[in-house]
Parts: structure tokens; sequence; C-alpha cells
């Protein structure tokens, strides 16, 4: 009797210990399927929580407006010019582009002219903004290979004599999906001081001549992203700078592009030339007053010097038009 209840102790041993190991099975299955079958949030492209089948990340399609830039440069001063007289822009210049939304820094890209009239962005990539109304702010250095430094706070400081630095603000414009040519206008920031030689018929000059002036101090000044304005100094450098040198069938000119000036007083000018038959170089010295104690962003300023009785003497002062000097190829005066 005891040997049945003993055996009927493992027998029901037995079958419990194989219900148990079934559902263990039917548990590991269970978790089978909801590793491979089951819809879990967030995963496998089907997250409820955004609505677009996309696991949490909304990648819909934002459409956007690609934005290429014509740019010229006025040559013409503000009181005569019109829209028209302007010239596109040459090789190897570079323009910094900032759009604007509502006040706000939307972007900020360097910009490289390969071509006359056009600029490309340096990192091969255009300008893309969503739709919507956006201002440009636009300053560039009309000197070959000189990149616009950045503006920090609106400004850029320091500012240097010898480069043209350009600028334009567009209007507000509307950017609409697709591509779209935006102009930029841009104007001299700086002021231009040209130099004619002339001399009696009898006098021979027998080298190119040297010429130096006072220029603007530039210490202190800097250039405001948004009015394009430099800071005028309001005196001359004590050290004279040198000024590039053409010989046309006028005479010879000398030109320098300088911050603008706003003083009363005068330009020291020196001309250093082998004259006649004089075996040591001359150096002749004159003052040149500042036009109307102002010498304006934009404008480029002919004074005519005269040599006579191995002297310079002043002749006359005049606005004309800003001059595009390249090296290596006369100034050529337009009168206005």
């Amino acid at each position: 009797m005891t040997g049945i209840r003993t055996f009927g102790k493992i027998l029901i041993l037995l079958i419990s210990i194989s219900l148990a190991q079934s559902c263990v099975k039917d548990n590991i299955d269970l978790d089978a399927y909801n590793e491979q079958d089951q819809i879990i949030p967030g995963e496998n492209g089907n997250d409820s929580s955004n609505g677009n089948g996309t696991g949490g990340k909304d990648t819909s399609v934002v459409v956007t407006g690609i934005i290429n830039f014509n740019v010229n440069i006025y040559d013409m001063i503000i009181e005569s010019r019109s829209s028209l007289e302007s010239t596109p822009i040459k090789t190897n210049r570079y323009v910094d582009v900032y759009s604007y939304n509502d006040n706000i820094l939307i972007r900020e890209k360097q910009y490289f002219s390969k071509g006359l009239g056009t600029i490309s962005p340096t990192d091969e990539e255009p300008l893309s903004m969503p739709p919507g109304s956006y201002q440009f702010f636009a300053p560039g250095v009309n000197t070959p290979h000189i990149k616009v430094n950045r503006f920090f706070d609106g400004k850029q400081s320091p500012v240097y004599n010898n480069i043209d630095y350009v600028w334009y603000k567009t209007p507000s414009t509307q950017i609409e999906s697709g591509a779209q040519t935006v102009t930029l206008n841009m104007e001299h920031c700086c002021t231009q001081v040209i130099v004619c030689l002339t001399h009696d018929s009898d006098i021979t000059i027998r080298n190119t001549p040297t010429m130096y002036i006072t220029p603007s101090v530039t210490e202190g000044a800097s250039w405001s992203l948004f009015t394009g304005v430099i800071t005028p100094a309001r005196e001359v450098n004590s050290v004279k700078t040198s000024l590039g040198v053409s010989q046309t069938n006028q005479g010879y000119y000398g030109q320098i592009i300088m911050i603008p000036l706003k003083m009363r007083g005068n330009l020291n000018f020196t001309l250093n030339a082998y004259i006649d038959q004089q075996t040591v170089a001359q150096n002749l010295t004159i003052n040149l007053p500042v036009y109307q104690n102002e010498l304006k962003a934009g404008y480029a300023y002919l004074y005519t010097i005269h040599i006579e009785n191995n002297r310079l003497t002043f002749k006359d002062a005049s606005i004309t038009n800003w001059v595009e000097v390249d090296a290596g190829k006369p100034i050529i005066i337009t009168p206005i």
C-alpha cells in the first residue's frame, strides 16, 4: 500500500514538471511573437505620435527657394547716377551675404565671383530658404582675392586704406519656392583720390614717377553691416603711403582708395621723379586742400598738379566718377 502511494506521488510530480515545461515553451513563443510581429510605438516606421510613419522623426518635405545673385557696382557719383549706370562685378572678388527675416539672422554665406556680374557660393551649396520675406545685406571687397572679414554685432573693425569696400542692402524681398535671382547694386563705401600730373612741354620726366600722400587715419574706424557706412576719419596719417601710378596720353595719374575723411586741412602730396637731365631724383611736395572739408564715400576726387620751374603748382580739384583700377592697366578719367 505504501508503494502504491509512493508511485502515485512520483507520477503526479512528473505530470507537474511536464506541464511547467509546456508553459515555459508557450511563454517563449509569445515573446518571440512580440519581438517579431508586435507593433511597438516608435519602431518599424509606425509611430502614431506624429501620424507620418517616420518613427518620431518629422521628415515632411519643406518647399524652399533657391537664391542666386547678380552683382553690379555703381561707378557714378550718387547725384548723377541712374540704375543703368553700373558695371558688373569683375572676377576674383569676394562678397558675403547675410540673410535676415524679421530682423533675425537666418543665413550667412560667402561668395566669390568666377565670372563677370555673378557670384557663386564658396562652399558650392546654393542658398536655400523657406518661402517668406527677407532682406539681404551684402558687404564685399572690390579688390581681387581679398576676403570680407566677419561682422560682429553688425560691425567690422579694423578697416584699411587701399581696399575697395562695397555694400548693398536689398529692399524687403519675397522669396518663393523654386529658383530665383536677386540683383545686388553695390556702392563704394570708401573715397578715392586721383592726382593728375601735368608739366610744361619743355620738361621731360625720364621715368615713371613715384607719388605719395598722407592718407586717412583708420584707427578706430568701423564698417556697419546695416548701413554700409565706414566711420569717417577726422585726421590724416603723418606717414605717407604710395599711390598707384600709370601713364596716359594726358600725363601721369596717381590713385589711392581711402576710408572717408572729414576735416579742415590738407593732404600732403610728394612727387619723386627724375626731371630733365638731373641725375638725382627730385622730391617735390605740395599741400592739397580737402575738397569742401570732406572726402565722401562713393566719390572720386581729381586733383590736377602742374610741374613748372622745378616745383609743383596746384591747379584744380573736382569730383569725377569712380575709377576702376586693375593692375597693369592705365587710369582713364571720364569727365562728368
